[in-house]
């Protein structure tokens, strides 16, 4: 939205997300969501700090996603899922310098892991408290209350199918991969669809919008 509007009043503004959801690690993650805010956090706070040259960098870090949580709102929700974030990043930079990186994982477990992690975290981010974030882990890992489970999946079915179709295609770098295809008349076939697809999700975006009531923009919040 901001690099759409930019282009309308003349500026040009980087990519503030480069698919994140593709990432096979925390460290990578990070490298990819919200780059403007970790690049503000790397040069004002992580540098300031000492950085990896001096000091401890695990403490560095910690400070770092504790702000970073902090930023999201004065709340224990955001507070704890900064440190979560930071926590997992100790972890790889202490596998990182250790005889575990010669192990060659493969990179679909990398990448489960990761969104296991960023998932969980966003469970966290977005519960109303601690207790019914804990409580929402529970019931998708341990399934103790089924009938709630079956509910969750079959909302998701019936009432939000579409969506996760187009969430899926706008998690992975689809439209790179269609630039690469060489036979001239898929490759405009396929161009025609995704002009398509994006005209249906504007108007399911407009049809869900319009019935709503006043709908601040999400970083009013913060």
């Amino acid at each position: 939205m901001a690099i759409g509007l930019g282009y309308m009043f003349g500026f040009k503004f980087p990519e503030n997300f480069n698919y994140p959801y593709t990432a096979k690690s925390i460290q990578d993650f990070w490298r990819r969501w919200h780059i403007s805010l970790s690049i503000w956090f790397r040069d004002y706070v992580y540098i300031p700090l000492g950085g990896n040259r001096s000091g401890n960098v695990y403490i560095h870090l910690l400070i770092v996603f504790l702000l970073t949580g902090l930023w999201h709102g004065a709340s224990w929700n955001f507070i704890i899922w900064g440190l979560w974030h930071g926590f997992f990043l100790i972890i790889e930079r202490i596998l990182i310098t250790s005889k575990f990186s010669l192990i060659n994982i493969p990179c679909i477990i990398k990448w489960l892991y990761t969104m296991i992690v960023v998932v969980i975290g966003w469970i966290i981010f977005r519960a109303e408290n601690i207790t019914y974030a804990f409580d929402y882990i529970k019931i998708m890992f341990i399934f103790k209350d089924i009938e709630l489970a079956n509910n969750i999946f079959l909302f998701i079915l019936k009432d939000s199918i579409i969506l996760m179709i187009f969430s899926l295609m706008a998690m992975f770098p689809v439209s790179s991969y269609l630039n690469k295809i060489n036979n001239k008349v898929i490759f405009n076939l396929l161009q025609i669809i995704k002009v398509i697809l994006y005209i249906v999700l504007l108007i399911m975006i407009i049809v869900c919008i319009v019935p709503t009531t006043y709908n601040p923009f999400l970083y009013f919040n913060f």
